[in-house]
């Protein structure tokens, strides 16, 4: 089959050349720190449902605890990086 050119080149020879990268976005987008805080919510949700399941109501109590404050510091930090 032979080798078609036509198709090689749409553009006019008159038109700016075209970079090779063309970003949509910014090349710079702010992005929040790293955090250790999903990891704690995590493992407070853990404890919950571990005491949940013991029935050792003082480790709900604590993994609630660590939960909620997992959970407030995540979103403190989340819109402390996003301004």
């Amino acid at each position: 089959m032979p080798h078609d050119r036509s198709v090689e080149s749409t553009a006019h020879p008159n038109d700016p050349p075209v970079s090779a990268f063309d970003p949509v976005y910014p090349l710079e987008v702010p992005v929040a720190e790293p955090t250790l805080a999903p990891i704690s919510l995590a493992f407070g949700l853990f404890l919950m449902a571990l005491g949940g399941l013991v029935g050792a109501w003082w480790v709900v109590g604590i993994g609630a605890g660590v939960a909620v404050w997992a959970a407030a510091s995540w979103v403190r930090e989340s819109l402390e990086g996003s301004q």
